[in-house]
């Protein structure tokens, strides 16, 4: 067997823990990730024109882009180490999305390591379950975050209950979506692992009392009906609002009933104050920004008396802004408004039994987490930053398939 085969095996078998990896355990994802990259730079070294022929596309341009301006934030910097910790890290987020775009080069792939997300995803839910009645989750021993006397949040294994429900964000399109490809793709036994699968990451989401990641699923969801019309789609999510309301718990109500003052509410009141420190700190140096992978160092200069630290903007879009300027911050929405406007409306429309869900779960998943950005540190998040890079590999790959 030719030592090529022999190594695009390997770098595809790597992607298993890697993507396991993101739900518990940066140390893991980080060896994996060593793996995977060297995988595929002896890939590129053995067969370059015929790999470099697939990033001669409009992604690689927006890529190298938004790599080279965070490079330039660093004229700004004041904390050297600090920003040169932050390059590292955004090149390894884009090589991510770029390594995974080239070696998921056929479905067969792609199902399988959907399929593996998926099994991935219904352990870390089923290990919050169990922490929601005893606790502690099981994994990491993680306890769940305070909402208030002795009601909890569930987190998985997740440091808090808001980074889960990122997850949980983007979990829920794709057991939908498996749910929504055609009856060859999957044997009737999975059919209703997915099924369950769903309902348990739907509750999951709910015990996470993250009004941000509900509005952003609403919305998501809410887009997709544009793309696809299904009626028996629209019914169905109607129905599951309302049976998620009616039998609620008292305190998953109590937290529904403060959607409707949402813009009143303490944590919308205090991301306020945490977004005005954002603004002050991007009217400094506008342009260019802070540096890189420094917010943290520099908010406390940028606080008002008495305001509590919290070192994260609590937007996403406006974190990045801060750190490497307006201009770094219109490459990255660059690369998502290449996914919204290129990739989304094919994946969206994908025919296939098996293609048809996972473009609806690549589309809107992704789309999910990109919303919720907006209210919270996902974009900042280890974790949910190169899950992020990973699902845009995935569904950049995904979208050259079917186009």
């Amino acid at each position: 067997m030719p030592i090529k085969t022999d190594i695009r095996t390997l770098a595809f078998c790597t992607l298993f823990p890697l993507a396991a990896a993101l739900t518990f355990s940066i140390s893991i994802f980080e060896i994996s990730t060593a793996v995977f990259f060297g995988l595929m730079l002896v890939l590129f070294w053995k067969e370059p024109h015929a790999l470099l022929a697939r990033l001669k596309k409009p992604l690689m341009f927006f890529l190298v882009l938004y790599f080279v301006l965070n490079l330039l934030s660093l004229t700004q910097t004041q904390y050297w180490e600090a920003s040169g910790r932050g390059i590292g890290k955004v090149g390894k987020g884009i090589l991510l999305c770029l390594f995974t775009f080239v070696v998921m080069d056929d479905e067969a792939k792609h199902k399988k390591i959907f399929e593996w997300i998926l099994w991935v995803s219904l352990l870390i839910n089923l290990d919050a379950l169990i922490q929601g009645f005893t606790g502690r989750e099981w994994i990491l021993g993680r306890q769940m975050t305070k909402y208030y006397e002795d009601v909890g949040r569930v987190t998985a294994t997740f440091v808090h209950a808001n980074d889960y429900s990122a997850f949980l964000s983007v979990m829920l399109f794709f057991y939908l979506g498996a749910l929504l490809s055609g009856k060859s793709a999957y044997p009737l036994w999975k059919r209703w692992v997915w099924a369950v699968g769903f309902v348990i990451t739907f509750v999951c989401l709910l015990w996470t009392y993250s009004r941000g990641a509900w509005l952003a699923v609403i919305l998501s969801f809410a887009l997709s009906l544009v793309f696809r019309r299904n009626k028996k789609f629209l019914v169905f999510l109607a129905v599951l609002l309302v049976a998620g309301i009616v039998f609620a718990p008292p305190a998953l109500k109590q937290r529904l009933g403060t959607i409707k003052n949402i813009l009143k509410s303490g944590t919308v009141v205090e991301r306020k104050v945490l977004w005005s420190e954002s603004l002050r700190m991007i009217q400094k140096s506008p342009v260019l920004g802070l540096g890189v992978n420094t917010y943290a160092k520099n908010e406390p200069n940028y606080k008002l008396e008495g305001a509590t630290d919290y070192q994260y903007a609590h937007n996403g879009y406006l974190q990045i802004a801060a750190e490497i300027g307006l201009l770094g911050l219109a490459g990255f929405l660059a690369i998502i408004f290449y996914f919204l406007f290129c990739v989304v409306p094919r994946l969206a429309t994908t025919a296939g039994d098996f293609g048809g869900g996972a473009g609806f779960a690549y589309a809107f998943g992704t789309l999910a987490f990109l919303i919720h950005s907006t209210v919270d540190t996902n974009l900042q998040s280890a974790r949910l930053i190169n899950l992020l890079w990973f699902l845009w590999g995935l569904a950049f790959s995904f979208n050259e398939r079917h186009s």
